[in-house]
């Protein structure tokens, strides 16, 4: 038991020790990683407005802050999984050098997006609150606090499932900028596809992208009309399935990983 309670204060120490160290890597210059965090999802959140406003946007009356809600969280999604799915290959050394659960390595490129997240939430919070909109505290907070955990659970089975396949066949890294901007426009991170998509099977498909689950979610505490409450316990199995087949699949492939870095 004390042994088992010593190798879980290790690799706990280990997660916090790489989680910092890309923290430190984002931020090693701090005023232009903090002015970086802040401006990026509100420079694209703009260009999509101005873009866009005339269109989907007429259906919503807050537009800019739909888009913003979106982009907080796709930014700790894809930009997460962006630097986690070529984590093994970036520390091949480490890994075959040194012993940890591996499986923590990808999970410490999400867990340090989640200080961008942090940034930019509470300027969401700030807009909210600026643009006149009526902000239900518990609501609010409750549907925050499922719609990040659901995002934890999709950006961790994701960074896991990419990792191993890009481990398997380096060309990987050849698509995966195209399955990128795939999960992006079929996603509702500027558009709800349940009222701009007209073709039934398409928007039963779209609606099946894991951020759009999570952005349902998180937007029920904020635009309650956009989506059905009764959707939210389905999002969480949903989301929670792909954490765990994404954990499943690397501990399958785990024991050729260091055979094929």
């Amino acid at each position: 038991m004390q042994r088992k309670s010593k190798s879980i204060g290790t690799y706990s120490e280990f997660f916090w020790t790489f989680t910092w160290r890309n923290i430190r890597l984002q931020y090693s210059n701090f005023w232009l990683g903090l002015f970086w965090g802040v401006a990026q999802p509100l420079l694209m959140s703009a260009i999509f407005y101005v873009a866009l406003n005339k269109g989907v946007g007429q259906d919503f009356s807050h537009y800019f802050l739909y888009i913003y809600s979106g982009f907080i969280f796709w930014n700790v999604f894809f930009g997460g999984i962006s630097q986690a799915y070529t984590g093994f290959l970036n520390n091949d050394l480490l890994v075959k050098n040194i012993y940890f659960p591996r499986f923590l390595l990808p999970l410490t490129f999400i867990a340090a997006k989640l200080v961008d997240f942090c940034i930019a939430y509470l300027i969401l919070i700030s807009l909210i609150l600026w643009s006149g909109m009526t902000l239900p505290v518990v609501q609010f907070s409750l549907y925050s606090l499922l719609g990040l955990i659901q995002l934890l659970f999709i950006s961790v089975g994701c960074s896991l499932l990419f990792s191993v396949v890009c481990v398997r066949y380096r060309g990987f890294q050849v698509i995966f900028p195209f399955i990128g901007q795939a999960i992006f426009f079929t996603s509702s991170v500027i558009y709800d596809a349940s009222i701009a998509i007209e073709i039934e099977w398409l928007r039963v498909l779209f609606s099946f992208n894991p951020i759009s689950t999570v952005l349902d979610t998180f937007r029920l505490g904020i635009f309650p009309e956009t989506v059905h409450s009764a959707s939210i316990f389905f999002n969480t199995l949903y989301a929670m399935g792909i954490g765990i087949l994404g954990y499943l699949w690397f501990e399958s492939e785990d024991k050729h990983l260091i055979d094929r870095l």
